[in-house]
């Protein structure tokens, strides 16, 4: 059995839609397990409501302490073989949980990860996908892919045992309020032996106008300096390539960089601002000498560096 795990935030205008289209699903055992983490909105009713229609469905309330712990709290009410999360504006295509369900009886898997497609409206949806062939992995391709290729850092394109997260004791970070996802992966592929993936289009993430770029004055972002120690201690595990780790630091001064331009554009300053400086300081040369990092990324970095305030405001326009 799957335990679907969905924290739920001010998602009156998603959630709905989201759990419908699991509960939809035939033929397949899972237990959906909705987290309220303090909404403001309709979101607790509506949860309520269509947990009444189905009793695989259950419902949690919390105090409003993030993603991160909405999560966590998911995990302890689990009870299925694997953990899956998803995002409440978020949805799978008609028959994800049968192919994935499928795959995982083929063998043993520790680790099972699937495609996702970016889109603006249900229109873009792809359905009537067939089970495709099942890739072994390794822990080095799988976080090389993770953090360098396409798959990345997310959780609602990844499967995970409910064993391996509880015997290591494996929670999400609460104190981080971004990334928080990346971190728990690479901490999870660490300790994964069988990892497997197919590259149908399984999840549809659902992109939003309303993009945190956008928000000001949202200190909990600046909430990534956590991951600074975290990436500072890959460096001493063998098991992570040079790759990974120097990708890994180009992600985070680009972070840097941003937290930089938020914090001039803020009208509330963040008054740790001086961590993200001197990590720019201690790895850019690192950075330039990287033979892993692309030339033209390479630019993109040194303009968010010397114009932080130019770079960023044109990402907003962007986005």
């Amino acid at each position: 059995m799957i335990s679907i795990v969905i924290p739920v935030y001010n998602a009156e205008k998603y959630i709905e839609n989201c759990v419908k289209r699991i509960i939809a699903q035939k033929d397949i055992e899972f237990e959906l397990i909705l987290i309220d983490d303090g909404s403001k909105d309709n979101s607790l009713k509506i949860c309520q409501e269509i947990a009444k229609q189905d009793n695989r469905i259950q419902v949690y309330k919390q105090s409003n302490m993030g993603v991160s712990e909405a999560r966590n709290h998911g995990i302890r009410k689990s009870k299925g073989d694997y953990i899956y999360f998803m995002d409440a504006d978020d949805f799978l295509v008609e028959n994800a949980l049968k192919i994935i369900t499928e795959c995982l009886q083929k063998e043993e898997i520790d680790l099972f990860m699937f495609d996702y497609k970016k889109i603006r409206s249900e229109k873009e949806i792809e359905n009537n996908i067939s089970i495709q062939e099942l890739h072994k992995e390794n822990r080095e391709t799988t976080l090389e892919k993770m953090v360098v290729g396409n798959v990345g850092g997310f959780v609602w394109n990844k499967i995970y045992k409910r064993t391996i997260i509880e015997e290591n004791d494996l929670i999400f970070d609460t104190k981080l309020n971004i990334c928080e996802d990346l971190d728990f992966n690479i901490r999870y592929i660490m300790l994964c032996h069988k990892i497997a993936s197919i590259d149908a289009k399984l999840y549809m993430y659902y992109q939003s106008n309303d993009s945190s770029y956008n928000k000001k004055d949202n200190m909990k972002w600046f909430s990534i300096k956590e991951l600074i120690p975290k990436i500072e201690s890959y460096e001493t595990n063998t098991e992570i390539s040079k790759k990974v780790i120097e990708n890994l630091k180009y992600e985070m001064l680009y972070s840097s960089c941003l937290a930089i331009a938020k914090n001039n554009a803020n009208s509330i300053k963040y008054d740790d601002i001086e961590v993200f400086r001197q990590y720019i300081k201690n790895n850019e040369k690192t950075i330039w000498k990287s033979q892993f990092i692309a030339v033209s990324k390479k630019i993109k970095l040194f303009l968010f560096i010397a114009f932080p305030n130019i770079v960023y405001n044109q990402k907003k326009r962007r986005v």
